[in-house]
């Protein structure tokens, strides 16, 4: 049985993917289903298309027990934390 992780998220500022990150977080955390890291990258990389004008400079950043992402490309919205 391999140990479940917990994913928190620091808010930094207000976006159009946080809400839905949320509840993506919270259903990982409450055992529903499985999300690493580079799983919510790909999310966020398919949300593009949704939202092109919106993210259209988004920039996501990826480490191993970090994500980042800002929607305007500048400024960061969310830190997503892995911690095991």
């Amino acid at each position: 049985m391999t140990k479940r992780t917990e994913l928190q998220a620091t808010v930094k500022k207000r976006g159009i993917l946080n809400n839905t990150l949320f509840e993506l977080i919270a259903f990982h955390n409450e055992g529903k289903g499985t999300y690493s890291l580079q799983d919510i990258l790909s999310y966020c990389k398919g949300k593009r298309t949704e939202y092109p004008n919106t993210l259209e400079n988004m920039i996501m950043a990826i480490s191993e027990n970090d994500f980042t992402i800002m929607e305007d490309g500048v400024n960061v919205n969310l830190i997503i934390k892995e911690i095991k």
